[in-house]
């Protein structure tokens, strides 16, 4: 079975990752509302939180986000579909300085910037051959051999292969 990711499965894996980081943003804008409305009449915090616009709206794209990542296990191998989750924490870190007021510094910029890097690398370099079964592929490679990546991002009839490693 041919292994590839099309532009379809790619666009589900991100909007997979952008749903769950929608979510938690959403999430935790409800909970610091809660919290503040708890505080303010005493209600019970859980129950201000079940009752909050945010905290359900939250749920509801988190729910969402999930149907979307079940999507993509269906159809792209664990070890290139989780790294992209990489992109999650860019995307919470923009949202929570930028929508949340969050204090951030340069060190989490940083950090933030090479867990993206970090991504591209495993993309890039991810393993020789892999099936969306987990089954170990039937070719047996030489020691030093020119392999290419199972792994194709589909362009209409063409495909462009990741570069060619060495067989370890």
């Amino acid at each position: 079975m041919h292994n590839s990711v099309t532009l379809g499965k790619l666009a589900v894996l991100i909007t997979a990752v952008a749903l769950a980081a929608t979510g938690q943003v959403l999430l935790k804008r409800g909970m610091v509302d809660a919290q503040r409305v708890s505080l303010d009449s005493g209600r019970s915090l859980a129950l201000t939180a079940a009752s909050s616009p945010w905290v359900v709206g939250g749920l509801m794209v988190f729910g969402v986000s999930a149907v979307a990542w079940l999507l993509t296990l269906a159809h792209v191998p664990l070890s290139v579909a989780y790294p992209f989750n990489a992109l999650g924490y860019v995307a919470i870190l923009i949202a929570s300085s930028v929508l949340l007021h969050e204090r951030t510094n340069p060190w989490m910029w940083l950090g933030t910037l090479l867990v993206g890097a970090g991504l591209v690398l495993i993309v890039l370099a991810g393993p020789a051959s892999s099936t969306s079964q987990g089954t170990q592929s039937q070719v047996r490679e030489k020691p030093g051999a020119v392999v290419t990546d199972d792994v194709r991002f589909a362009l209409g009839q063409e495909s462009i292969a990741l570069p060619p490693r060495r067989a370890t």
